[in-house]
């Protein structure tokens, strides 16, 4: 009989990852949630993971910390913020979107830690994809992949003339106006940054856990040609640096230090190989990463300009117009629900205030607070840095809550590895 406890108890966290896991991805929204079924595919997540809390309920596997109650409390918060402006169904969809990382915040470490793990897996699975048909497109074989087209699903797909082509379960994006595939890997997303924020994250939990570099995830990242990818990255790479030294995982990763740093350096010299062959690819590397990203910053420092001025790459004309308006109302206080409307372009912070306005905007900064409660000072530091790249960048990815949803399983990964793992192996031995 206790046997049989044992092993319904395992076969309950199994599930309870898969669930946790499928519904990080799908809170992404990738490419098969917008054939018109993203309300059926958010639901029938949500039922998944609610169904799994319900057995974890039941045999008393749920942590109830002060830390994540505050967590579940201020993110209940945030999520009626986001409803605010909603219709009926609209706020049904927008709550079973968010709901499920109101249980999974208390979730024990070692799901979280397993969950991480096969979320992990699936975002290696796509990384490869993506690899494999940027190379066929590089080689001048697209025209030879099977494809669906979906019209772009942003105002900066509609303004840039850009729609998407589904390969199976990868996308490409393609620009109707010159009839050309934008040589970019996207994954499972709509736009190569996104894909490459992500891939950033994971590989910054990579380095959080104490794991060797992913050199797919490396060169996945590379194909999207993303700044927030690079930038990322580098934070990555200074906390490997100075916090994982004494790390003893890292000294035996160290015996493969050398074969490393060769597959490192053979990535960087096959992509330099790909970007000096195409002259097309080369142009627009040269706009994204510098033009586009920098240039604007650099020009506004240097002139004495405001932070907004330095990141006007980031909106179109419509969008500067919209706001300026927009920040002398009243709606800048709780958002404005109809501000997309007429093709304005807001990617950066100014896009999230004018959804939430400046009590959305405070709500989610209590959040992310309530999400570094349990990392130690040094580890906050290196993830704020992140976390306030993303609202400066992208920060309508915050109006989702898969980024949030990993940096609490990293830390909660962390924690088991480092600190309770020992003790679960014990417990199972004696």
């Amino acid at each position: 009989m206790e046997n049989k406890k044992i092993a319904l108890k395992i076969s309950t966290n199994r599930l309870a990852i898969i669930a946790c896991a499928i519904w990080a991805f799908t809170a992404m929204n990738p490419f098969y949630l917008w054939l018109g079924i993203a309300s059926i595919g958010y639901f029938l997540v949500f039922v998944f993971v609610f169904t799994m809390t319900m057995f974890l309920l039941s045999n008393n596997n749920l942590v109830y910390s002060r830390e994540r109650v505050f967590f579940a409390v201020t993110l209940l918060f945030y999520i009626l913020i986001l409803m605010l402006h909603g219709g009926l169904i609209r706020n049904m969809v927008m709550f079973i979107l968010h709901a499920p990382l109101l249980m999974i915040a208390f979730y024990p470490n070692e799901i979280l830690y397993k969950t991480y793990e096969l979320f992990r897996k699936i975002i290696i699975f796509f990384a490869i994809g993506a690899i494999i048909v940027f190379l066929i497109s590089f080689l001048g074989f697209y025209e030879y992949l099977p494809f669906f087209e979906v019209e772009g699903i942003s105002n900066v797909h509609r303004t840039s003339g850009v729609n998407l082509h589904v390969h199976g379960f990868i996308v490409t994006m393609f620009d109707t106006g010159k009839a050309t595939y934008i040589l970019r890997a996207c994954g499972p997303l709509q736009e190569p940054g996104h894909f490459g924020i992500v891939l950033g994250v994971v590989m910054f939990i990579d380095r959080l856990l104490a794991k060797k570099m992913n050199l797919l995830l490396l060169f996945a990242g590379f194909l999207t040609f993303s700044p927030a990818f690079f930038i990322i990255l580098f934070i990555a790479e200074v906390y490997q640096f100075l916090m994982n030294r004494k790390v003893k995982e890292e000294r035996i990763y160290g015996k493969n230090r050398k074969r490393n740093i060769f597959f490192v350096s053979l990535i960087l010299l096959f992509t330099t190989f790909l970007i000096l062959l195409n002259q097309g690819l080369r142009n627009r590397i040269w706009y994204m990463v510098y033009e586009r990203n920098f240039q604007k910053v650099i020009t506004s420092v240097q002139s004495g300009e405001s932070i907004e001025e330095g990141l006007n790459e980031r909106v179109n004309n419509t969008g500067i117009v919209y706001y300026n308006q927009f920040r002398k109302s009243s709606k800048i206080w709780l958002g404005d629900e109809n501000w997309e409307k007429g093709g304005v372009v807001l990617s950066d912070y100014r896009g999230m205030i004018a959804t939430i306005g400046i009590v959305g905007l405070f709500l989610s900064l209590l959040t992310w607070f309530a999400v570094f409660l349990r990392a130690s000072l040094k580890q906050i530091a290196f993830m704020l840095c992140i976390v306030i790249f993303i609202y400066l960048h992208r920060a309508w990815m915050f109006l989702s809550p898969y980024i949030m949803f990993l940096f609490f399983v990293g830390i909660s990964a962390y924690i088991f590895k480092f600190y309770e793992k020992e003790d679960v192996f014990v417990q199972k031995s004696s």
